[in-house]
């Protein structure tokens, strides 16, 4: 067909870039958004090249997802309520057991919203999230949608699911986003077929994600930053919207990159057949311009272009500015968002609290201490502590608790309020031998005087654990120097250093 040889033309233009960098493969898919026919396919860049392997159909080659189930996670968190897009998430050092997810620019923002964790495909905030909404509700709806290669059950996977530890084949996924494309219901495999009369088999289509929960996410997608000239794309007379997406798996073996509007959604996955990695491989740097050559050849300006806003299945819900989270009481500047008609939004925010404080002082007071002064009260928009502590770093503003009234018996400027049980300051730790020669954990042992509070453990600034009443935190050491920082849910801190031998202490 013409369309198959404007792919083939726009595909075999791109390739010699890919080849110079050492990336020999691609594959593309195009279907049509509406009906799911296939109208472009290509399983290779040459498939007489039989050095590349070029008879490896890379259409049907399960390959790790990267970021690209990111965008399913935060419709399901719209579905799930209290969340919308703009509500913040922890981006801070953060470890699960064994398991430390990294953001791809090995940085940390303290908060991001839903909505940057799509942008800017931070890992954190999606590891944190996925922990809230559950892997196996996540790891269902995917397999409902066509994902057939999760070989494991949810717990196989855990929270590196959706990080790329699944495997999903390139029409597997276009089918994924077909889905949100069209209205969140379940679609019918591919149609490989030329045939325009040809009706898909009359099978009734579960709803898998609410019609506003995948439209939103949709309109999110949109503002992803565009690769080269695409930059500028809303400065073209000739304006094409576009959903997309990229992915890049673990140790840059596969850069993947889907695009939609409502013509046409389009898959591009480049890599090597052989599975050798290779930095040049990126969802973003090499698969992204090759998506963008095609949607903007094959795309017709003169037909409709984006999805009709569903205003049926969307509510509009008063939100905290600061937090992106329903307003609660004590916010004091909202606005209204639109969240999915059927979202419940059980919670308000959870980071504006008051405090009746002692006006001379400013101080914190209690029915310990208030007696004869003049007290008011006052709101603070109070962040984790492990999040306050990257603000604080990054020179941006950010509220503390205030400190309690010194003369006051709670007070907590009395160090008995917080302390470190195990292990105290500038001890040398010499970490066990098990039986079998592996290096048992270390417990770490805190206590607080206020009753149900949370403690926050934080090893060398990564968070390790999180823990109420019980305050112990069992971790795999390594040797070393140090520091331990445990927070409670008010911001007071206790620290102490110390050293970790493996093997006998010098």
């Amino acid at each position: 067909s013409k369309l198959q040889g404007t792919i083939d033309q726009l595909a075999g233009n791109y390739y010699p870039l890919l080849a110079s960098k050492g990336i020999s493969n691609l594959a593309v898919l195009v279907v049509e958004t509406g009906t799911g026919k296939v109208r472009g396919y290509l399983g290779s860049a040459d498939w007489f090249d039989a050095t590349a392997d070029g008879q490896v159909d890379g259409v049907q080659s399960a390959r790790s997802t990267g970021s690209l189930l990111k965008p399913v996670l935060a419709a399901m968190a719209l579905d799930h309520g209290p969340y919308t897009m703009a509500s913040l998430l922890q981006d801070v050092p953060t470890t699960f057991g064994t398991f430390s997810p990294k953001n791809a620019d090995k940085s940390f923002r303290g908060m991001a919203s839903v909505e940057q964790m799509l942008l800017h495909s931070l890992n954190i905030p999606a590891v944190r999230l996925l922990k809230k909404i559950g892997v196996a509700p996540v790891y269902d709806l995917l397999h409902d949608a066509g994902l057939k290669n999760l070989f494991r059950g949810p717990d196989g996977y855990g929270l590196s699911l959706i990080l790329g530890g699944a495997e999903a084949k390139l029409s597997e996924l276009v089918q994924l986003y077909l889905m949100l494309g069209n209205r969140g219901q379940q679609q019918q495999p591919l149609i490989y077929l030329e045939d325009d009369t040809l009706v898909a088999d009359a099978q009734t289509s579960r709803q898998l994600l609410s019609v506003g929960a995948s439209w939103l996410t949709l309109e999110a997608l949109q503002k992803v930053t565009r690769p080269d000239v695409d930059f500028y794309w809303r400065n073209f007379s000739r304006q094409i919207p576009v959903a997309w997406k990229t992915g890049t798996s673990f140790g840059s073996k596969d850069g993947w990159a889907i695009g939609m509007n409502g013509q046409w959604t389009v898959g591009v996955w480049v890599g090597n057949f052989s599975g050798e990695g290779n930095v040049e491989i990126g969802g973003a740097k090499a698969a992204a311009p090759l998506l963008f050559d095609i949607i903007n050849q094959i795309t017709d300006s003169q037909k409709p272009l984006w999805f009709k806003e569903p205003d049926r299945d969307l509510k509009s819900v008063e939100i905290c500015i600061s937090s992106g989270y329903p307003a609660g009481p004590l916010c004091p500047e909202k606005s209204m968002i639109a969240v999915p008609i059927s979202a419940v939004q059980s919670g308000v925010c959870p980071y504006h609290r008051n405090f009746l404080v002692d006006e001379a002082t400013g101080k914190v007071v209690c029915s310990q201490c208030w007696d004869g002064l003049h007290t008011k009260m006052v709101t603070g928009f109070i962040l984790p502590p492990a999040a306050q502590r990257i603000y604080q770093r990054t020179g941006r503003w950010v509220e503390y608790v205030p400190q309690h009234l010194a003369s006051c018996p709670a007070s907590g400027e009395n160090p008995e309020r917080l302390e470190i049980v195990y292990p105290v300051n500038n001890i040398s730790i010499l970490v066990p031998r098990d039986f079998d020669g592996s290096f048992e954990q270390v417990v770490f042992q805190a206590n607080s005087q206020v009753r149900d509070t949370r403690l926050f453990w934080l090893l060398d600034d990564n968070l390790i654990g999180e823990t109420r009443q019980h305050h112990e935190v069992a971790v795999e050491l390594p040797e070393g120097e140090h520091t331990l920082v445990v927070m409670d849910d008010e911001g007071y801190t206790r620290r102490v250093h110390f050293k970790a031998f493996r093997g006998e202490p010098g």
